[in-house]
């Protein structure tokens, strides 16, 4: 609207007094130039290139007169005499305002005038201008926003609301408000205040709670969200002094203190081992580990270089426990140079007991088999549960020198690569390059009755399909068949790929619908696959939406009432 803004300047565009016409003209410029406007604030003006006029009424916005006036009311009226009316640059819906009821679609010159007389009694809906209701809604961005996420209140501040012989310069007012009513406030508003007086005792409450860094930031408000953020950073500043000052006090010690081994002493060192070395033998007998970590350690020090000792195998099982235990502990001995120990480069080496790639592969098999003892287990502890999940991986290109191969593109198999190939070409534009895996599907065997936790295979994906999942799933379970576990059940968390590959199963129960088993094509005798969800995420899940339901912009219904 080219007329209709917040601020303009006091201008007369007509004279106040009416002309005479035709009492049936059919022309909205002369309508209004028949009737008499209900005080010196109203004007109007007529914009022949949109055929419209609007009759404007023209406040001063605050008691002193250096201030610019602004636009309280604006009635258009279009050629066809249809009317619109804004409040304070809001739209009024005449069809939902009660005190606008008996005024009707089309304007003639009485209705014009009694319309002019009764926006210029008619008082504007105060809202809700307490300060406590303003502030909370300011800290929520603002605006309140409903179950479905739509906005349910705002701070209006177009206009000086009037309550009580006081003026407010902004108020809440809800989205539904009808603006203009007789007296008091419009239904709306009163309806929505005792919701908003309970939003704002809460919004109290948590703005009073003391704020831990243990607090999860969902949980607070935005001013203490910054509270926090000021307090974990002055931590961190005091963190880093702290060790600055120990790092001095470290390096001052070592200057005054330390003695550098120079190669003299080293090798005196070394010939005190030497002849200290009987000694320790008889009191650690041959076989024990303190025997072996001795003689390990003399003969690191007796050699050359790093590459000039071959580590016992007891010696580099020690150290993989160790550096499985805690990285970092390990990165510090090793070192400190009190002692030595082999690196972390040579423990990698000996840390994959095959090479590992993605997919199904016979060494994994018979690992497996391996670890889980089959053939000392009974027909009970071969049964199994297959378990799969996706978990996010960075992103990232990786050349492996052992063979030759660049990892980190998708890889989900022959039958699965197809597929997705095949999906992609009936798309309307082709992928150019191979796609960069973002997340890993990995398979899990777990035993029932038997303590097994084995990682089964793995498949780097982007965004795996129910179609994708009911391949793998059951070539695994083949493989585990033929291995000679039995597998009784598939259980994955509530992702919607994962409730798609259950229910392109078909259901077996007529009157029931829900797919929950299927039949094991690959066992020897008659044997059903159950379909587990996993009860921790249905937990979570469950937590959540009960959470969701009363907080975090009540994106879910729970609440009956």
């Amino acid at each position: 609207m080219i007329f209709f803004t917040q601020e303009i300047e006091l201008q007369t565009t007509c004279s106040q007094q009416p002309h005479t016409v035709a009492h049936g003209s059919n022309s909205p410029s002369e309508m209004v130039k028949a009737i008499q406007l209900p005080s010196q604030l109203w004007h109007f003006q007529a914009d022949e290139s949109q055929g419209v006029v609007r009759v404007c009424k023209i406040i001063a916005s605050s008691r002193t007169t250096s201030q610019p006036a602004v636009i309280s009311h604006c009635v258009e009226i279009k050629s066809n005499l249809t009317w619109s009316l804004f409040v304070h640059n809001h739209q009024v819906d005449s069809e939902s305002c009660s005190a606008l009821s008996s005024v009707p679609k089309c304007l003639d010159v009485t209705s014009l005038a009694n319309l002019l007389c009764m926006l210029d009694k008619l008082p504007v809906c105060p809202g809700h201008p307490e300060k406590n209701f303003i502030d909370m809604v300011a800290e929520k961005k603002g605006q309140i926003c409903g179950h479905s996420g739509s906005t349910v209140a705002f701070i209006d501040s177009y206009a000086l609301v009037h309550l009580n012989g006081e003026s407010y310069a902004q108020t809440v007012r809800t989205t539904s408000c009808e603006v203009l009513v007789h007296g008091g406030k419009c239904s709306s508003c009163k309806k929505y205040r005792p919701h908003l007086r309970a939003l704002s005792s809460c919004w109290r409450v948590q703005k009073e709670r003391k704020v831990s860094k243990f607090t999860n930031n969902q949980y607070l408000t935005a001013t203490q969200q910054l509270d926090k953020m000021k307090q974990l950073q002055s931590r961190a500043q005091e963190a880093e002094k702290e060790v600055k000052r120990l790092q001095h006090i470290i390096e001052r010690s070592v200057e005054t203190n330390g003695t550098a081994v120079d190669p003299i002493l080293h090798d005196d060192l070394v010939t005190i081992m030497e002849e200290e070395s009987e000694t320790i033998k008889q009191q650690y007998k041959k076989g024990t580990f303190k025997h072996l970590f001795w003689e390990q350690q003399l003969k690191s020090a007796k050699a050359k270089g790093p590459n000039g000792i071959r580590w016992h195998p007891m010696m580099i099982r020690w150290c993989l426990n160790l550096k499985m235990i805690s990285s970092a502990a390990y990165h510090a001995m090793r070192s400190s140079g009190f002692v030595t120990l082999p690196s972390e480069r040579t423990l990698r080496d000996y840390s994959n007991f095959f090479q590992s790639k993605a997919g199904f592969q016979h060494e994994v098999n018979k690992q497996l088999m391996k670890e889980a003892k089959l053939d000392e287990c009974d027909d009970l502890q071969r049964h199994v549960v297959l378990v799969f999940d996706e978990m996010k991986i960075k992103e990232d290109l990786v050349y492996n020198k052992n063979s030759g191969e660049v990892i980190g593109f998708v890889n989900m198999g022959n039958v699965s690569d197809q597929l997705s190939e095949l999906e992609e070409a009936c798309k309307a534009e082709k992928p150019e390059h191979p796609k960069v895996a973002k997340q890993m599907l990995v398979f899990m065997v777990r035993g029932i009755f038997k303590h097994l936790e084995f990682p089964y295979a793995h498949f780097p994906t982007t965004d795996i399909t129910s179609d994708c999942i009911m391949t793998l799933a059951w070539e695994a379970i083949r493989h585990l068949e033929f291995c000679g576990f039995k597998v009784i059940a598939v259980t994955c968390d509530g992702a919607s790929t994962n409730r798609k590959f259950i229910r392109a199963h078909p259901s077996l129960d007529k009157d029931n619908k829900l797919s929950y088993k299927a039949k094991n094509p690959y066992s020897k005798e008659p044997r059903w696959v159950y379909f587990v969800s996993d009860v921790p995420h249905l937990m979570k899940t469950t937590r959540n939406c009960w959470s969701h339901s009363f907080a975090h912009g009540r994106k879910r219904k729970f609440w009956v009432s």
